[in-house]
């Protein structure tokens, strides 16, 4: 289970860069990004990225694409 707060900045993350027209491949490099960076403001995620929480974020992603 993801932080809802999170999923909620990956989401914003992928409208925005939707809106901007990107294609897919920068939207998930974007917005795994910005899930990254809100983490670790947050507390969430530490130095260090743990290859759950990167799969995690990327499974968000992806399912924020398919909804769009």
């Amino acid at each position: 289970m993801i932080n809802p707060q999170l999923a909620q900045a990956i989401q914003s993350e992928v409208a925005q860069c939707q809106e901007e027209g990107l294609d897919a491949d920068d939207i998930k490099f974007m917005a795994a990004g910005a899930g990254i960076r809100f983490g670790r403001e947050q507390g969430v995620i530490g130095d260090r990225v743990e290859s759950e929480m990167v799969a995690a974020i990327q499974t968000v992603v992806e399912q924020e694409l398919k909804k769009k």
